[in-house]
């Protein structure tokens, strides 16, 4: 309830008429799910964010949906490039009733960019052992 939030990992949804709608990771078919708002099995509820309401008939949310079940793989999720937040801001702006707080995704930001600068070493050190495997 701070109102300075630094971020940390947490699980989002979005409530839409009745369900939570979230995504994680599956095996087999989408990751996308919908459950009891607040319930979610595997994770503990924290706090409500009312981002607004959403000018979309029922029709076009449940074909926007539809559409995110079949663009959200359960084996696409990935903990820091991919996950329950990221997909959480992406309902939210297709529902066009804004962007998530930045907080939400803070952690992931900066996993990323310390990915990034990992893989970027690891190139670097390739290319170097490979100019070093052909000097004369």
């Amino acid at each position: 309830m701070s109102p300075f939030k630094f971020g940390g990992l947490f699980h989002a949804g979005v409530e839409i008429g009745g369900k939570e709608w979230s995504f994680g990771y599956a095996a087999v078919g989408s990751g996308v799910h919908c459950s009891t708002p607040r319930k979610h099995p595997l994770h503990n509820y924290r706090e409500t964010l009312e981002l607004g309401v959403t000018s979309l008939s029922q029709a076009e949310v449940r074909s926007l949906l539809e559409a995110m079940v079949r663009e959200y793989p359960g084996r696409g999720y990935h903990l820091i490039r991919c996950n329950c937040c990221h997909f959480a801001s992406d309902l939210c702006r297709r529902l066009g009733v804004g962007d998530v707080p930045a907080w939400l995704e803070r952690l992931a930001w900066i996993g990323e960019s310390l990915l990034e600068a990992s893989e970027g070493l690891e190139r670097f050190r390739c290319v170097m052992e490979d100019v070093a495997s052909h000097a004369c």
